[in-house]
């Protein structure tokens, strides 16, 4: 007998437990855990990894593009709370940004292990993919800054 399709929340909640376990594993161990230490701690078979991510590096982008988005959305309220007045000093934001990133040490260290390690395995999609969904955010908030400061702080 076959096994009825999963639900679409079925089918995001069981890869958000693959990134989960495969966040933990990285966070406690410090290097890239394999396909089937994700799997294991995911509480699935190796093979399921497979039905959402075709690599443990793509795993891995998708870790990073979470951590990148909560950064940018735990940034926008401290932009909103961005005092608009001439003697506005951008030291409160800066340190607020860099307690930020200190909270956040998976946008760091995947970062450069993305750079140095995964360009090679990966498919282009899944950094265009990347790419086109922290660049939305962070233009977003970098406009949300423009509009705080009431100056645009692009060059053009």
């Amino acid at each position: 007998m076959a096994r009825p399709a999963l639900s679409e929340e079925e089918r995001f909640s069981r890869r958000t437990a693959l990134l989960d376990a495969a966040r933990h594993l990285y966070r406690e161990r410090g290097t890239l855990p394999t396909v089937a230490n994700i799997a294991k701690s995911a509480g699935v078979a190796k093979g399921a990894v497979y039905l959402w991510f075709r690599s443990k590096d793509e795993i891995f982008v998708a870790i990073l593009e979470d951590a990148f988005l909560e950064l940018i959305a735990r940034l926008v309220p401290i932009i909103e709370s961005i005092d608009p007045r001439p003697e506005f000093t951008p030291d409160s934001f800066a340190s607020q940004y860099a307690k930020l990133l200190g909270e956040s040490p998976d946008v760091v260290r995947l970062s450069s292990v993305l750079t140095s390690m995964f360009r090679e395995n990966l498919p282009t999609e899944s950094f265009s993919r990347l790419d086109r969904n922290v660049g939305a955010s962070l233009s977003k908030a970098g406009t949300l800054l423009e509009q705080r400061l009431g100056c645009p702080m692009r060059s053009k």
